[in-house]
């Protein structure tokens, strides 16, 4: 028994120790945790350690529905705005820095299915880690342990539906 419960924890920590290298670490700019510092404001989504130019695929099931830029003065940046469902729960989501694919407008994406190609983040951020964000905002259904109050709204912690294994 005692030697199934250190294997129940040794899985338990190297999934912790996975999820933390799958994150943005700190830099100069900021960290990638959900409810990280921006100022004023918390970090309404995960940023997802990516190297530029690398494929990226859905991390979960989304219904792309249109692309998305995260800066109104500045083109240069793109993605996705999506929807998520969980249950009875929906959430209205954003995927940024990635290219976008216009074809997948539209379309259900499923989870592990390529999306495009990550973005350098390096040209307007000198020194940061490069990556994806992922934000989740609800929309239906019953807020969340892990989330965020901002502006009347809900934001859900996305990695809580990350599925690893």
């Amino acid at each position: 028994m005692k030697k199934l419960a250190l294997t129940i924890l040794a899985i338990l920590l190297s999934l912790s120790l996975w999820r933390k290298m799958l994150l943005r670490k700190n830099d100069k700019w900021g960290s990638g945790v959900f409810g990280a510092s921006r100022g004023e404001r918390p970090h309404l989504g995960v940023d997802i350690a990516m190297r530029p130019n690398a494929p990226v695929f859905a991390p979960i099931d989304i219904e792309v529905y249109a692309s998305s830029m995260p800066y109104s003065n500045d083109s240069s940046y793109s993605g996705y705005k999506f929807t998520y469902h969980d249950g009875p729960n929906s959430y209205d989501g954003r995927m940024w820095y990635v290219n976008p694919d216009a074809s997948l407008l539209g379309k259900t994406i499923r989870k592990g299915e390529f999306l495009g190609y990550a973005q350098d983040l390096t040209l307007k951020y000198p020194g940061i880690e490069n990556h994806v964000h992922l934000q989740l905002r609800q929309t239906k259904g019953v807020t969340g342990v892990d989330s965020i109050e901002y502006k009347g709204e809900s934001y859900a912690n996305p990695l809580i539906f990350f599925h690893f294994f």
